[in-house]
């Protein structure tokens, strides 16, 4: 019986668990690499962010964000720039195929001034702000010319402001970019960085608008998503800001939702409060903030569905794997992944300054040698020669 056992317990003792979890981690690294070598590497991640930015509205009728994301792209990375121009058109079709041609024709109006005036001018990323305004500027005042034949007083002042709206917007992408296809990423962003990504993130999340899956609305679920990954990385400052941002980006999207930004902004707070509960204390902040608003805003017959989309975010939260937001924490100022990183790095500097000085010291070991080796042979010639003399 014994003998038995022991053939039965042997084949089981030889699994080796070990090297079957090394293989799961080794083939994650493998996909994550194949995953941000085909998105950020090969650009078609402009595609995405692209069809979102091309049918984002502002106001129900604004569409700011093409062009300054189209010329972003194009003086930073010049060979992305067809893909991107793809997605903004294959974006705005979904509107209207005035809209489509709208967008192609601004982006073609653009490129047309731009090289027209590109031998004057010594630095085109200072001025490239201002080549979105009066792009957007004419070609907004060209479409209500061909569409109603006048310009009205009230269409002139929605125009100045889509033009407005582009130059702002075309800082923020200039920005944002760089950080998003950088192939060695900065180990510290600045906080005008993280607006600037954050009210990128928005925008593109406003080109969910209107889509609905089980009648639970996209960006209400993407957007709170956002808002628990941020608490949850760097706490209630970040959390909340991106709450406001957000919410302020979405409700001028869609002005029925401005009581929104009270809720992410709430979440976002109360998220970051109860971070150290890790990810239930932060998906906590958010359930107490969607019942408390949630009841205020919509009152108590949508409230069901608010809460089953906070539920969706916080599920996709839980699925968001760790290295995720290690990842995004270590570069955040004031998160504990990014005291941590710079300590690395800076035991790293030590380490590689300590090899330096190793490396420095042989050296001067060796010449030591010479040195001495030499000064030997001089004084045996020197000996040789006082005896050859005498």
């Amino acid at each position: 019986m014994q003998k038995v056992e022991r053939n039965l317990m042997e084949p089981i003792g030889e699994v080796h668990l070990e090297e079957s979890r090394f293989r799961l981690t080794k083939g994650m690294s493998k996909l994550q690499s194949k995953i941000e070598n085909l998105f950020l590497k090969k650009g078609y991640i402009f595609l995405i962010i692209g069809f979102l930015l091309g049918r984002a509205l502002i106001l129900a009728q604004l569409t700011p964000f093409g062009l300054p994301f189209f010329a972003a792209v194009y003086l930073i990375r010049k060979d992305r720039a067809p893909i991107a121009l793809f997605g903004l058109v294959a974006g705005a079709a979904t509107l209207s195929f005035t809209d489509a041609f709208f967008t192609f024709g601004s982006v073609f109006l653009f490129l047309l001034l731009y090289k027209l005036t590109k031998k004057w001018i010594q630095n085109s990323l200072k001025v490239l702000p201002f080549y979105i305004f009066f792009t957007i500027l004419i070609g907004k005042m060209l479409k209500v010319l061909i569409l109603s034949g006048n310009i009205t007083l009230y269409e002139g002042m929605m125009t100045g402001v889509e033009a407005g709206l582009g130059l702002v917007l075309t800082f923020i992408f200039m920005q944002s970019i760089p950080l998003m296809t950088a192939s060695k990423r900065k180990q510290l962003l600045k906080t005008e960085e993280i607006v600037c990504l954050i009210i990128m993130l928005a925008s593109v999340m406003t080109g969910t608008i209107g889509w609905t899956i089980y009648d639970l609305s996209v960006e209400h679920v993407m957007s709170r998503y956002l808002v628990l990954i941020f608490s949850f990385v760097a706490g209630a400052t970040v959390g909340s800001t991106v709450g406001v941002v957000t919410g302020l980006i979405f409700s001028l999207a869609n002005v029925s939702s401005f009581y929104h930004m009270s809720l992410l902004a709430f979440a976002g707070l109360l998220g970051g409060l109860l971070k150290e509960g890790r990810k239930t204390g932060v998906a906590l902040g958010l359930f107490i903030a969607t019942l408390l608003i949630g009841m205020y805003g919509e009152g108590g017959g949508a409230l069901g569905r608010t809460l089953t989309e906070s539920a969706a975010a916080v599920l996709l939260f839980f699925l968001t794997p760790q290295s995720l937001t290690s990842k995004i924490a270590k570069h955040i100022p004031g998160t504990p992944e990014h005291s941590a990183e710079q300590q690395q790095y800076m035991r790293k500097m030590r380490d590689v300054t300590a090899q330096r000085v190793v490396q420095f010291s042989n050296v001067l070991k060796r010449c030591q040698k010479a040195f001495l080796h030499f000064r030997c042979r001089m004084k045996r010639l020197k000996l040789t020669a006082i005896w050859i003399i005498s």
